[in-house]
């Protein structure tokens, strides 16, 4: 499970805000501010949304950290 979540899950975000970072630089360096600040939002959507898949990913190790230690207690 955790190969397709990061191979999917998380790798998506991730290249999506790698070609975001490197499209800024392209246009500040040409000096189109406005495309920039377009950018920008759109890098701020990718990193919140890998922000909740590593909260996710978080939670499902708590819950399956939860269940052992359940089933070792009984």
């Amino acid at each position: 499970e955790y190969a397709f979540i990061n191979s999917h899950m998380l790798r998506s975000p991730l290249t999506s805000i790698m070609g975001l970072i490197n499209l800024i630089k392209d246009v500040t360096a040409q000096g189109a501010l406005t495309e920039a600040i377009q950018l920008i939002a759109l890098l701020e959507q990718e990193a919140l949304r890998l922000d909740r898949i590593t909260h996710d990913i978080q939670q499902m190790i708590n819950e399956a950290e939860w269940k052992r230690n359940k089933e070792t207690d009984t």
